[in-house]
């Protein structure tokens, strides 16, 4: 492997968080962080990994993709249906005694199932978090993908924006956007595209529809590309053909928010704390109220992984973890307004890697 190939040093990390915690493996069932630690990228596979060991369990269409993806990894092929058999001889092969399970991912019924054929010679041991843990900082190779992930849904937006037409429907609107995600990074969409107008954007997460865009009317966009597996996230909200004056006193007051909370964003802000940035300088417009969810929350291999940004949360941000920040307002009967960015904590402060010019800047928005 090359040698700034990450996944030596996270599995080095791994095994010595299971040495601290007195396992001796840990059975990796959670599709993202088995590509954390291997690279492999199939949608069925379970992991073992030991001291000494790397056991990648697979059926037979994963093979040769696994042999390449994964090559630090010995395969274990299952037979016929399920991957019971398989785990079984990958968990023996390792020589464990005791052996933790990622217990937010396992289902209770692969679970017993375990129990049973493991008998008394393999203690499991519930678990789990590890694998998070190592994620919450990215590395460079990850940073680069956030990076050009959110480039890419940058440009997109900018794109179908400057070319946005009343009586484009949300649906042909979204479509348009997962298409040049498609063709742009390989991937696609991050998570299902999210276009909402009118009176259907005071909906947090309104489904596509065959509404049509209306001038004097909200358009909400929230939407990401996926690039080598990284997510962005990103929402903008802008009034085709022109602001009303309500538009932009809700808009302005959401941007006022967003602004703040980047401001306040270093190593060490509470995550608690950034979340009542964001509603104290609602309050001051009396709208905080109307802010119907938390502040935020991680992204990486998943578009919603640790940290968490809302009330109570007592954590704080560390250089190289990368979040979604996303203050909005919500009035049912007239509409939402929702500002989002992705956004790198850096040794001194953050980088937004989403940003770019005030969705109502881009050519042709407001001239319909």
């Amino acid at each position: 492997m090359a040698a700034t190939d990450p996944r030596p040093r996270r599995l080095a990390a791994l095994r010595r968080l299971l040495h601290d915690e007195g396992l001796d493996a840990l059975l990796v069932t959670h599709l993202p962080n088995i590509r954390y630690l291997t690279g492999f990228t199939g949608t069925a596979a379970q992991l073992i990994i030991s001291a000494h060991a790397c056991l990648l369990v697979l059926d037979f269409r994963y093979v040769q993709q696994a042999a390449r993806e994964a090559p630090h990894c010995t395969l274990v092929q299952a037979h016929g249906a399920g991957f019971e058999d398989a785990t079984v001889e990958a968990i023996l092969l390792s020589e464990s005694k005791r052996l933790g399970f990622e217990s937010g991912h396992l289902s209770y019924w692969d679970h017993g199932r375990l129990e049973v054929r493991l008998g008394k010679a393999v203690k499991l041991v519930p678990s789990g978090g590890e694998v998070e843990r190592l994620r919450l900082i990215k590395d460079a190779s990850e940073i680069e993908a956030l990076r050009t992930a959110s480039r890419l849904t940058r440009e997109a937006v900018d794109e179908v924006l400057s070319h946005l037409r009343v009586g484009d429907s949300e649906a042909a609107i979204a479509s348009k956007l997962e298409a040049r995600f498609r063709e742009t990074s390989l991937e696609g969409a991050a998570f299902d595209t999210l276009v909402a107008s009118g009176e259907r954007s005071a909906q947090i997460h309104a489904r596509v529809s065959p509404h049509a865009v209306r001038q004097g009317e909200m358009l909400l966009i929230d939407c990401g590309a996926s690039y080598r597996g990284y997510k962005a996230d990103m929402s903008r909200t802008v009034m085709p053909g022109g602001a009303s004056k309500r538009f932009e006193e809700v808009e302005g007051a959401v941007r006022e928010a967003l602004d703040k909370v980047i401001a306040a964003i270093r190593p060490g802000a509470s995550l608690g704390e950034l979340d009542a940035i964001a509603r104290q300088a609602l309050a001051e417009h009396g709208l905080a109220e109307a802010f119907l969810h938390g502040l935020g929350h991680g992204i990486g291999l998943e578009v919603h992984e640790e940290p968490w940004l809302a009330p109570c949360e007592e954590g704080t941000l560390e250089a190289g973890m990368t979040i979604a920040v996303e203050p909005g307002v919500y009035l049912e009967g007239w509409g939402g307004v929702r500002l989002e960015e992705t956004i790198l904590v850096t040794p001194k402060g953050c980088e937004v890697l989403t940003q770019g010019p005030r969705a109502s800047e881009v050519p042709g928005v407001l001239s319909l």
